[in-house]
């Protein structure tokens, strides 16, 4: 057979852009294989054949495109790409197959939202269909069970894995002997939070193996059964979705009905706990958990890529160190603190947090975050211009300059009390808020002058009616090439920022970013943090300032110079050139032009022997104790993945529980219950004690059959399946 296509996943054209007349095989990674041979095309996956198909089949195309995301080839985006799809179209097909099986696929003229269940699907034949559907799925794509692969799930295991069984009291199940009688039961007054591990599972289950490897490699923590890194993050999880502030209030739970959360016969105690968090340095694991979560955030759909706000949180520091000075917005003083810098997307999920002293620069982290999105979304796959919106205080020529450079867009207001006509703002700016109230500005669009930037700086002045008060935006976006953004969403941006410090209002009580679990100032090199702190060389910087103003300098004075031989040459009458130069104004000109430039070779000789960074130790001899971070950025971004799963519970919890008013209630009432625990050797049964609201009971049994549906498993070696029932 003649090959016309076989090359690199890279370079690969996706299936349904490539000829259908034609002979060609496609290879995508090594697991994925595609034979076209008209009439017929063959999918192998793992070297198995999935699938044989009449080219231009489309329903079975549809099951095809699900089993390979069923099988771990890609997430939505990477199978949407093999397809030539769009990945919105993926997410239907994977939707629509969860609710309804293969008869989702085949009648897609209902397209159910991604991650929603329609209420037709909430009714008593529920289990019905969630028991048979992979039985069509199998008539269709016939796998050979001896050839299962090892290292994802196949849709034999899936088969097991979505068919529910019915926990009836007293009754035998699949996967045990005997009945619930005879089974070793565990109550659990924390069992309600049960109800969050199918979102753990989905978003830790990369980690949570890091962990055990990590774990392996430290002697004898196998061996002993003493508490792993894997038991401490899930421990350190469970306590801020439990309001557990510290391991020291922990000394107030019951450590055996806690230790259920974790699959364990009891949690940490504090002294444990506290030992254990130094394992959460070691190995390179800070670096894996800060790029997998934000990784899992995207593909989970937690956070949207494009649009950011970027602002800074100070905590102060109370302790006996001399630890360095920052500004305290809510007291007005310099205190003893370090900040926390968020980048969060529009909707205020923090996708990207720094924990730094106060003596770094704002300006600086803002160069840090546009750097670390830019990769983030290279590595994801999405092409969306990247716009960053922050307050005044990164307000700065410089910075500007830079992110023009890195085609980056920015929104800020402009710094100072700059005030304008009110006979100059004719127009009007209007936006819809999520909550459908219209807002309307009066505005007058402009340009101003940003020194050590642009001469032509677009601004934006508004007028709010309400508070009598005007304000004025600037921004870059038409000026590297973002064209498709309007003022109004321009203003709409700013004024989104609250959203961000919703933020931090929120997150400060129920996840409480503020607490930091604990300050190193003294650590290990071998536990992955350094024992010097870098900052910037202020003689450098001074020398950088220096090199620029004489470039200045010179540049005005070379043109007076210029204008000195010009001038000589239209003189009718001329005089000996030497005497012309000798000429007091031109003198001056002269000696100045050489000075400047002498100086200015002797600063760029010296720039080469300035160090740019050094430590700050060296410039800071007899004070100031330095704040280690990188224990407190892992402490930190498990309190920001608990934040981003409590969001996303509440939103499925409000598809199933329609008063807004009373949400918070109803997550609160059912998060708390106890539960009843059996294990088999497949699954983990979880009996919720019923709610006592009977509209928050209907609700909650609603929303449990959608919780099965996402097939959760403990993240322990026997990976047994969670089942929730009341």
């Amino acid at each position: 057979m003649d090959l016309l296509y076989n090359v690199p996943f890279k370079e690969n054209k996706p299936i349904n852009h490539m000829p259908e007349d034609q002979e060609w095989t496609l290879t995508f990674g090594t697991r994925l294989f595609i034979e076209n041979k008209p009439p017929v095309r063959r999918i192998f996956i793992n070297s198995v054949l999935v699938s044989e198909y009449k080219i231009g089949d489309a329903e079975t195309e549809r099951v095809v495109a699900v089993q390979m995301y069923l099988n771990g080839i890609g997430n939505q985006r990477e199978i949407a790409k093999i397809w030539g799809l769009h990945y919105n179209t993926i997410n239907n097909y994977i939707a629509a197959y969860r609710m309804l099986g293969v008869k989702g696929l085949h009648d897609l003229y209902y397209q159910p939202e991604a991650g929603r269940m329609p209420k037709e699907c909430v009714n008593e034949h529920t289990d019905e269909r969630q028991a048979n559907l992979f039985e069509d799925i199998e008539k269709e794509v016939d796998i050979p069970e001896d050839k299962a692969i090892e290292e994802t799930a196949t849709i034999k295991e899936e088969t097991e894995c979505i068919s529910v069984p019915e926990f009836v009291e007293n009754e035998a199940q699949p996967g045990m002997t005997g009945s619930y009688e005879d089974m070793e039961s565990k109550q659990s007054r924390y069992g309600g939070y049960m109800v969050f591990w199918p979102l753990i599972s989905e978003m830790y289950n990369n980690v949570i193996m890091k962990a055990e490897e990590i774990g392996r490699k430290i002697n004898g923590i196998s061996e002993r059964g003493v508490y792993g890194l894997k038991q401490i993050i899930l421990t350190l999880l469970f306590y801020v979705l439990t309001g557990t502030s510290t391991p020291e209030a922990g000394k107030t739970l019951c450590r055996k009905e806690f230790g259920v959360l974790i699959g364990e016969e009891a949690s940490p105690c504090c002294r444990t706990l506290r030992k254990g968090l130094n394992m959460l340095t070691v190995d390179g694991f800070p670096g894996y958990f800060k790029q997998e979560m934000q990784m899992r955030y995207v593909q989970l759909g937690y956070v949207e890529l494009g649009t950011f706000f970027i602002d800074g949180h100070f905590i102060p520091y109370y302790g006996k160190k001399e630890v360095p000075k920052g500004y305290s917005t809510q007291r007005r003083i310099a205190m003893p603190g370090h900040y926390q810098n968020w980048v969060n997307d529009r909707n205020g999920r923090p996708v990207f947090f720094y924990v730094n002293n106060s003596f770094v620069k704002f300006t600086d982290v803002i160069r840090n975050a546009v750097t670390d999105i830019m990769a983030l979304m290279s590595e994801t796959g999405i092409r969306e211009r990247i716009i960053v919106v922050f307050d005044r205080g990164a307000y700065d020529g410089k910075l500007f300059k830079d992110l023009d450079s890195m085609g980056v867009g920015f929104i800020t207001w402009l710094k100072g009390d700059r005030k304008y006509m009110q006979s100059l703002l004719t127009g009007e700016l209007k936006y819809l808020c999520k909550d459908g109230r219209e807002v309307r500005y009066s505005s007058f669009k402009h340009h101003i002058i940003i020194k050590r930037y642009r001469n032509d700086v677009e601004a934006i002045t508004v007028y709010d009616e309400a508070t009598d008060k005007q304000s004025t935006l600037i921004n870059n976006l038409e000026h590297v090439g973002i064209n498709d953004k309007t003022d109004s969403y321009k203003i709409q941006m700013l004024d989104g920022r609250w959203s961000q410090e919703n933020f931090f209002k929120e997150a400060k009580v129920k996840e409480d970013i503020d607490h930091q679990m604990g300050y190193q100032f003294e650590t290990d090199p071998n536990q992955g943090e350094d024992m010097e702190y870098y900052i910037v060389n202020p003689e450098y910087t001074e020398e950088i300032e220096k090199i620029e103003q004489l470039e200045k300098s010179f540049y005005r004075v070379a043109l007076k110079r210029e204008s000195i031989f010009t001038k000589y040459h239209t003189l009718k009458r001329k005089t000996n050139f030497e005497t012309y130069l000798e000429q007091k104004g031109n003198k001056k000109v002269i000696d100045s032009y050489s000075d400047i430039k002498a100086r200015l070779e002797q600063s760029r000789e010296n720039i080469g022997r300035i160090k740019k960074e050094i430590p700050y130790s060296q410039l800071h001899k007899d004070r100031k104790d330095i704040i280690k971070t990188v224990r407190s950025s892992i402490l930190l971004g498990i309190r920001a993945s608990a934040y981003n799963l409590r969001k996303r519970f509440e939103e499925m919890a409000a598809t199933c529980f329609k008063d807004y008013r009373e949400l918070g209630k109803f997550v609160c009432s059912l998060t708390t219950t106890s539960a009843t625990i059996y294990r088999t050797s497949r699954y983990c049964f979880v009996k919720l004690q019923r709610l006592e609201t009977p509209v928050y009971q209907e609700a909650a049994e609603k929303l449990i059959v959608y919780l099965n549906e996402m097939c959760a498993k403990m993240l322990d070696d026997d990976g047994r399946q969670i089942i929730l029932q009341f």
